[in-house]
């Protein structure tokens, strides 16, 4: 099975899905053939890219995810909401893109972490007015890491992502809006931790460093 356009398109993860297919994300330069959607920018720029296969290989649904500069996608995970989060980098600061740290004089990217929403035709991007951030000290974290949350509804679950779209299930202990998650176990890297309630739809993000 072939996927992409008349340009450079390469896969990155593949994982097989609840309802017995799979979904893919990479990245995409092409407009045309198996790829819809891909956001303009300058010459050669990139945007990730997630497809849906079902369980004979047909391509369900695709989506391309970025900005005007080059986006790309390294992981992908299912959601128990039947949507999927996807991680990568970004350099762009348009588009589906906000909140990147990166000067415009600089060329640097950002881990980029995107919630996907399971619809009836698909995915569509997350509801950005339901994802807040979270804050997180001490950053870089070495043995413990301590979440604020802003919410006092109960917490449904505590995730980590790593930059491949690696899911981690921390242990941790709940004192008021304060999460206290045990990451000594965790290798060295870059982690999104995803906090989530358990009588709301709000997510809480923050992206942390662990040293081992």
């Amino acid at each position: 099975k072939t996927l992409g356009g008349s340009n450079g398109d390469a896969a990155s993860t593949i994982i097989h899905t609840v309802d017995g297919g799979y979904a893919v994300v990479g990245t995409t330069n092409s407009y045309d053939g198996d790829v819809s959607g891909k956001h303009r920018g300058i010459d050669d720029s990139t945007d990730v890219w997630v497809v849906k296969l079902s369980t004979s290989g047909t391509i369900e649904w695709q989506k391309c995810l970025g900005g005007y500069l080059s986006d790309y996608g390294f992981g992908i995970a299912q959601t128990t909401d039947d949507g999927y989060i996807v991680s990568g980098i970004t350099f762009s600061y348009n588009g589906d893109v906000s909140g990147n740290h990166n000067s415009l004089d600089k060329y640097s990217d950002d881990i980029w972490v995107v919630k996907l929403r399971g619809t009836k035709n698909g995915v569509d991007l997350h509801n950005a007015d339901q994802t807040s951030v979270l804050s997180a000290f001490p950053n870089p974290s070495f043995d413990q890491l301590q979440l604020q949350l802003s919410s006092l509804h109960p917490v449904k679950q505590i995730l980590f992502f790593d930059v491949m779209g690696v899911q981690y299930f921390p242990e941790y202990q709940l004192e008021s809006t304060i999460a206290t998650v045990d990451v000594h176990t965790l290798p060295t890297g870059s982690f999104v931790a995803r906090v989530v309630y358990l009588d709301q739809e709000q997510t809480q993000l923050q992206k942390f460093l662990h040293y081992r």
